[in-house]
């Protein structure tokens, strides 16, 4: 009898004393295949076993998957389930994500509808943030973000968004200071409303 992979093995007419060696063979061959992508199956275990670290796991729907391929077992943060992928049919085109410790999360930049929210993040971790104030009185003013600057802040820029018909000069201001949580201006002369932009990461 052949030793090598072979379908056209057992023959119909195998003496019945050959066939276990045939199925051990066969068991050894599924075994080493399924150690290309799975965890060595261990003797004795029938459940089978899980994919080892690096080898994806694609889900594709809408809901959001929470539990292993085997339907029992919760997503956790290890590294058989950090290599999980989700395709998530809820956006069009759809979107992949990656399982990361206890969330999905995107994989690279998905376009979205801007809401008017304060806070923009780019996906090398750049943020922007912008707003609108209002003055009515020179002197100093403190801007405060809706949220902070993770770890810093790069640049502020400002600038009036429209003069009062009464100005006969430009609106005079300057940064006082600035920080991860809020920056101050100082109003020197024909008090208005500015437009304002923060960077930082």
């Amino acid at each position: 009898m052949a030793n090598e992979w072979n379908v056209s093995y057992p023959i119909n007419h195998t003496l019945i004393s050959a066939l276990p060696s045939e199925i051990r063979k066969l068991k050894t061959s599924v075994k080493t295949q399924i150690g290309h992508e799975h965890e060595t199956p261990v003797d004795g275990d029938e459940t089978g076993s899980e994919h080892s670290n690096g080898s994806a796991v694609c889900y594709i729907g809408t809901d959001e998957p929470t539990l292993r391929p085997d339907g029992v077992t919760g997503l956790g943060d290890n590294d058989i389930d950090n290599s999980r992928l989700w395709l998530d049919t809820n956006f069009d085109p759809p979107v992949l994500k990656r399982w990361n410790a206890d969330a999905w999360e995107v994989i690279g930049w998905t376009p979205g509808v801007y809401a008017g929210e304060e806070s923009v993040t780019f996906p090398n971790g750049l943020i922007i943030k912008m707003g609108n104030v209002a003055y009515t009185s020179t002197g100093t003013k403190t801007i405060t973000f809706g949220t902070a600057f993770p770890h810093g802040i790069v640049s502020v820029t400002f600038g009036p968004s429209h003069a009062e018909p009464n100005h006969t000069i430009q609106p005079q201001l300057k940064i006082n200071s600035e920080s991860k949580t809020s920056f101050q201006v100082f109003v020197i002369d024909q008090p208005t409303d500015i437009n304002w932009m923060a960077i930082g990461y």
